[in-house]
């Protein structure tokens, strides 16, 4: 048993060592995964955006499960959103800053939306939503792709 610890630790330091001296990617790597997440950070902020929106202007919804609701809600937004900015770039209105201060002040307009869009997650994890075999079949291939 000790052996075995000792050659793990052994192997690990060689690796740990031969990492140090030779880098497996260059510093500019860093800022590419830095932006990388950056982005992922503002496209999850306009998709939470376009729920809220949708929740607003699409109301309570009791007829419908709590998914339908979910992709009801951010298909709505997702529409308004992007026929707005489109109305806005055809006025050539639309800039860099000022959509980032659309995306800013719409965030903080629509945060009870948004969080009550996002409590309809809850649904999804709890174990009584009953799959059929199809959508068994899509979630795992959904989950399996790379």
């Amino acid at each position: 048993m000790l052996g075995g610890i000792v050659l793990i630790f052994w192997v690990t330091g060689i690796i740990a060592i031969y990492y140090l001296i030779h880098k497996p990617w260059e510093s500019s790597l860093h800022l590419e995964i830095f932006t990388t997440a950056l982005d992922l950070c503002l496209a999850l902020a306009m998709i939470g955006l376009a729920g809220g929106l949708g929740r607003r202007l699409v109301g309570p919804l009791v007829e419908v499960t709590a998914p339908e609701r979910i992709v009801l809600r951010a298909a709505v937004g997702i529409g308004v959103l992007a026929i707005g900015a489109l109305l806005i770039g055809m006025a050539g209105l639309l800039s860099s800053w000022f959509a980032w201060l659309a995306l800013v002040v719409g965030l903080v307009v629509l945060r009870r939306d948004i969080t009550d869009w996002l409590s309809d997650f809850k649904v999804l994890v709890d174990s009584s939503i009953s799959l059929t075999v199809i959508s068994r079949w899509l979630l795992v291939s959904i989950c399996s792709r790379r």
